[in-house]
Order: C-alpha cells, then structure tokens, then sequence
C-alpha cells in the first residue's frame, strides 16, 4: 500500500461551537503518549502522538486529561501515517473531574493501620511493666512483714536483706524507666497516627480537577493508520546550564562538561522522551518593540482648570493670575509615558522561533524521563576539550592566595550560556566559578581555583611608614611589599594585581614614588600590575611605596572617630 503523508493545515484552528460531521464516526478518545518536548526557559513544547486506524469519513479525535495551563493558542496537528486525511479544526474545552487517587488512599489506611498496631502493641507492654511493677511492690510488702517478724527475734541476716533492698530498688527503676520510654512513644506515634488520619481525611473527600480536553477533528480519505501529533505549549518547566571543569595543569587543557538541568511540574511525567533544549525566549515575544511619542505636560491647564472651580485663583507678583501660588502649591512637571503593552506587544509562543536561526536547540541524544516531580533532573549537552594556556593570578591586598585561570577558545559549535562551574582538578573538587554567555570561537576565561602550592605574603612595612604634619596639611607614606614562592615543580605564569589609591578629592593628593619593575598605575583604577614567570622553588619580592596628604581638619575628624588607618 502506498503510504501517503497527511496533509494538515499548520495554524491552529480553534472552533467554539461543535462541528458538525457529516459521517457516521463519533467523537472517540485516543491514547497518547508524549513523543518528544522541547524545554524553554519558562515553559515547554510538548508534543502528544496517538497511533490510529481510519477508515475514509469525518473524525473527532479526542486528547484527554491535559495540563490546565496548557496554552490554547499554541495548539498545532500534524501527522502521516498509510491514510491520506486533511484537518478540519481543534477545538479546545475545560473539563473538570473529580478525583480520588485510590492507591494513596490505600496507601495511606495501610500506615494508619500499622500505627494503631504499633500503639496497641505500646498499650500491652505497658500494661506487662505495670503488673511487673506491682509484682514487685507485693513482694516489697511480703519482705517488709518477715523483717519484721526476723527483727521481734533478733534472727536478722543484714546482707540478705541488703540483697533484698538492692534488687527490688533496681527492679522498680527498670520498670518505671522502661514504662517512661513506652509512653514516650506512644506518644510520639499517636502524633504520627493523627496526622496521617487527617491527610486519609482529605483524600477521601472528593477533589475536584481543572483539566484540559482537546478534540482534533479530521477526514480521512481513504483506509490505513494515521498517527496523529498534538503540539501545545504548557508552562511550569525550565532548564539551567551547568558546568563540570576537569583542569589538567601538566597538559594545560581543561575538559568542559555541559549540562542542562531540567526541572517541571506541569502535572505530565515526561517518559522517554526526545528531549531538546532550547535558548529561545518565547516570554519576550517576536514582535519589535516600538517608540511611542514621550510627551513633558507640566500640568499647569489642568491646574489651573483646578483653582478655578475652587474659586481659588490669586494674583502673581506682575499682577496676573497665577495658579494657586499663595496657597503654596508648586508647579509639577508630569512625565507621560506609553504604556508598556502598547509599546512591546506579546506575541503568542510559537515553537518556530526556535528553528529560525535567531537561537540555538539542544536535541540530547538519548531518550529521558523528566517526572513532573519540580526536581532538578541532569542531562548532558556535550562535552568540549579545550587548550589555553595556564597562569596564576594573585590579588594579595584581596586574599593572598594564587588563583589558577585559563584562556580558552569555544572551539565547538554549542553557545555556552551563562552558569554555575563546579571545578575539578584532577579528581579533587576545588570550588564553584561561573562562565559568562560565550558563542562559538569566542575566547574567553575560565578560573580554576586556588592552588596553595604558590605561597603568597603580603605586609606592610611599618618601619618605613612616615606621617609628617604640617599646619594644614598631613601627608602619609606606605610601603607594601607582596612575596610570591612557587612549589609546583615547574616554571609557572603569574599576574600579580595590587593597587594605590585614587583621589577624588582636589584637596587630596596621592603619588606612587616607585614600585618594582618601575610599573605605573592606571589612572582611573590606580591598579598595578605585574606579569612575570617563575621557576620553581623561585621567590619573587615585589615592593611599592606612595605617599598622599590631605587636609589636617580631615585627620584630625579620623582620628578622632577611630576611622584613621595607615594600611589600607
């Protein structure tokens, strides 16, 4: 038999009245099970196939039990299959059910069951400990009257006796301890009991829930099967990327690991699915947003219009009118801005942006379950080795500590989104970084954590520190010097970043007098920097010295609130 494709319209036809058929066939429910789904950042594409067997006439085809925010305007059909058919509408409806989820139900009687067992089974161990317990009282009482007797006699065996005391003393408190714990959980269970009673409760009331129902109608033009495709966009899903980074300092390469995390509750498990991911926005819409005219309206006609009708008109100081001036009103300069739906109109959520060149879509190449459970759920995007070239960078005044970093190139064709990093070297994780949005062949950087094999000191000099005042002026001088040790076992890359301050101030003025290597500040930042190699078990001294002076009214207000400090 010749297999034809179906040929479907690819607008979504929504019909509010029903649609009248003209063949014998009514309206038949299918079962569906969701093919494939591409997640959005704030929603998903989901798409439903139900395989058929038609036979030339009119359908109704109906989807049941679909999410209720399910959004009608995204509905599509399409379809192939042996029968040649054509759409004919896609009708839409809520439908609300009610529903008793008999194996929570069942569930639920089963646990209440075990705890009053267990509780029953408290009750008869406590009332074991208390007839153990008035055991052990009769036979205090029985001891009490032969002591008694032995006593009249003066025939007393005193280390019998103290056996006697010992034993019922250390009895009794056995007992009561045991029957304290009991009670203790018996207590516990009855909470337990109570609330698990109460969740019965709720559940055997019936619940009523908003679902939707969509009919696809069809014709069908001849015998065979038709597998027929709903698409409809629901909201409640997302995906994050995520990064693994597995950094090889010997070889100065780093495996880049790319995830997406994929989380939803849209009330559908998606089973074995054929899952993509998509970077597309359909929440910003595809419709260029437009200016409006901005128009500045100081108000004064509407108040003057105001103070009319108050009969509250007075006399300005030329002698014409003016609007309210003596009763302190001020002139107000209202801002009239476009409304914000007029200006970027929201256009319904298509599935083609996504194939339109303007995003990129992850397809994972091996079917997943994604249950409607709001749980993070990990898929791997791909994996990229990248070469770059391997350097420390210290910022001593920050931290002193030596940060291994990297610059690499996207050297594949995935667009790496803004995310998390988590950091290996080697087998050891090392911390959290972050990757900033990167295109492919785009290079960019990618820090690896701290490595305590450079060794980092930086102080201040206090010998070499000056404070000199004049009459009006008081000027500082500070020498800081930073000390780097490699004990990697080989030749290492460093940049090292300090800086001096920067005046803001005319009164205040500030110079570097001379810094190892004869480096200069930048002059918006006052940063300092140096780059440099250094071999192994090197040392490297890098010292700075700048002065500044302020007015003496100003040091004297820091010190005098304790905020003065020489190191800084």
């Amino acid at each position: 038999m010749r297999t034809g494709v179906v040929c479907f319209l690819c607008c979504a036809i929504v019909v509010a009245g029903g649609l009248a058929l003209a063949g014998e066939n009514a309206a038949q429910e299918v079962d569906s099970k969701i093919s494939q789904v591409t997640v959005y950042s704030d929603r998903a594409l989901v798409r439903r196939v139900a395989t058929l067997t038609v036979q030339p006439g009119e359908y109704e085809f109906v989807f049941t039990a679909l999410p209720r925010w399910l959004d009608d305007d995204s509905l599509r059909a399409s379809g192939a299959g042996s029968a040649t058919a054509r759409l004919l509408g896609i009708d839409s409806k809520v439908v609300y059910t009610k529903d008793t989820p008999e194996e929570r139900v069942q569930a639920l009687r089963d646990e209440v069951q075990a705890l009053e067992d267990k509780i029953q089974a408290a009750t008869d161990e406590l009332a074991v400990l208390a007839e153990q317990r008035e055991f052990i009282t009769q036979m205090k009482l029985h001891a009490q009257q032969a002591a008694a007797q032995q006593f009249q006699f003066k025939d007393v065996n005193t280390e019998e006796w103290r056996g006697i005391v010992e034993y019922v003393g250390t009895t009794l408190e056995e007992l009561m301890t045991a029957a304290r714990e009991k009670n203790i959980e018996m207590r516990e269970l009855k909470k337990e009991l109570e609330i698990k009673q109460k969740e019965l409760g709720e559940y055997k009331r019936e619940r009523v829930v908003e679902t939707k129902q969509v009919t696809v109608s069809v014709e069908a033009l001849g015998d065979g099967t038709l597998d027929l495709a709903l698409d409809y966009v629901v909201r409640g899903a997302t995906w994050r990327p995520l990064y693994d980074a597995r950094a090889d300092i010997d070889k100065g390469t780093v495996e880049l690991t790319y995830y997406g995390t994929v989380s939803q509750k849209t009330g559908e498990d998606w089973t074995d699915v054929k899952l993509a991911l998509s970077t597309a926005q359909p929440a910003i819409g595809a419709q260029v947003p437009e200016l409006a005219p901005w128009v500045l309206d100081s108000g004064w006609r509407e108040l003057e219009e105001k103070e009319e009708k108050a009969g509250r008109r007075t006399k300005g100081r030329d002698g014409q009118d003016t609007e309210g001036e003596a009763a302190g009103e001020e002139l107000t300069l209202y801002v009239v801005t476009p409304d914000a739906e007029a200006a970027a109109p929201m256009e319904r959520a298509l599935a083609t942006v996504a194939e339109r060149g303007t995003s990129a879509v992850f397809e994972v190449k091996k079917s997943e379950t994604i249950p409607s459970d709001n749980e993070p759920h990990r898929t791997t995007i791909g994996i990229i080795k990248l070469d770059g070239e391997m350097r420390y960078t210290i910022v001593p005044k920050i931290r002193p500590t030596a940060f291994l970093e990297t610059t690499v190139t996207n050297t594949s064709e995935l667009h790496l989104l803004t995310g998390p990093v988590h950091v290996f070297l080697g087998p050891d994780f090392i911390g959290r970084a972050r990757i900033d949005g990167v295109a492919p062949t785009e290079e960019f950087e990618l820090s690896l954590g701290p490595d305590e094999r450079i060794k980092v000191e930086r102080e201040i000099l206090k010998d070499r520190t000056k404070v000199s005042k004049t009459r009006n002026k008081v000027g500082v001088r500070n020498t800081v010097k930073v000390t780097v040790e490699n004990y990697t076992g080989k030749t290492v890359s460093i940049v090292v970043e300090e800086q001096v301050p920067v005046s803001q101030d005319a009164d205040v003025r500030v110079k570097l007098i001379e810094a190892t290597d004869k480096i200069d500040p930048d002059e918006a930042t006052g940063e300092l920097k140096w780059e440099f190699d250094l071999d192994t078990g090197a040392k490297k001294e890098l010292t700075f010295e700048f002065d500044f002076s302020f007015p003496k009214e100003a040091f004297d207000y820091y010190r005098r609130t304790q905020r003065y400090q020489l190191a800084f």
